[in-house]
């Protein structure tokens, strides 16, 4: 397969996702021979659903180990819920300018704690053999951006993907 002809779109449910989908579709809109992978990371368990109190009572215990995990579930159903909304919204804007449905494709995974997320992006676009990493980046005006911290993953991105085009919209 064709990497050249691949795109994966790392998207959430930001207003930087929503502009990478709009630019991707005005940029592929009616062209025909390539794919697109819609790629979206669930954030890590928090950490009071990792951690749970031990008591000293063995039934105690695996009475809060049953309800840690139904607990866990649902906080997974829920994110992988709002994941396949955030899908659906980007489909919807491709399909509208005639990216056939078979071009489109998703991925879902959770991060773990100790995993970048640039790199799981990266690995990602490689995995799937999509030599086009799309992102979105959300501008910050003023002394907010002068004292701004964290590092975008854009920025780690550019720094990270030889051998890949990479497309950044802001």
């Amino acid at each position: 397969m064709d990497r050249t002809k691949g795109i994966l779109i790392a998207i959430d449910d930001s207003e930087g996702s929503r502009r990478a989908v709009a630019y991707v579709a005005r940029m592929m809109g009616g062209r025909k021979g390539f794919r697109i992978r819609l790629f979206h990371v669930l954030a890590p368990l928090p950490p009071r659903l990792v951690d749970f109190p031990v008591g000293e009572d063995p039934g105690s215990t695996w009475r809060r180990e049953a309800g840690a995990k139904d607990v866990r579930a649902a906080w997974v159903a829920q994110s992988e819920k709002a994941a396949q909304a955030v899908f659906a919204r980007a489909k919807a804007i491709l399909r509208k300018v005639r990216i056939p449905a078979h071009a489109l494709g998703t991925e879902l995974v959770t991060l773990s704690t100790d995993q970048d997320l640039a790199t799981i992006i990266l690995e990602a676009a490689r995995t799937s053999q999509c030599g086009t990493i799309v992102v979105g980046r959300e501008t910050y005006a003023g002394l907010r951006g002068l004292f701004r911290r964290h590092v975008h993953v854009a920025d780690e991105l550019i720094q990270k993907a030889q051998g890949l085009a990479l497309w950044v919209a802001e």
